[in-house]
């Protein structure tokens, strides 16, 4: 989980750019590999536990949507 300071669509870019940046690299063993990334913004009442569950279920959403790509819930 990467937590940062910001609007989500600019959380949605920075994901998407980690994404690609991920993608373009060659690792030394195991050459290329791919992410997924599920995005969400804190609400008023969240708690560690109630954000884990809804990035849980983007990156679920993620995978199950082809994987290597970038999923986002306001």
């Amino acid at each position: 989980m990467i937590i940062i300071d910001t609007k989500i669509l600019d959380a949605e870019k920075f994901a998407e750019k980690l994404r690609e940046s991920i993608q373009g690299h060659s690792f030394k063993t195991v050459n290329k590999i791919t992410c997924s990334f599920g995005v969400v913004e804190c609400r008023k009442n969240d708690n560690f536990d109630t954000i884990l569950k809804r990035v849980d279920t983007m990156l679920y959403s993620a995978k199950n949507s082809g994987r290597n790509c970038v999923v986002m819930v306001n």
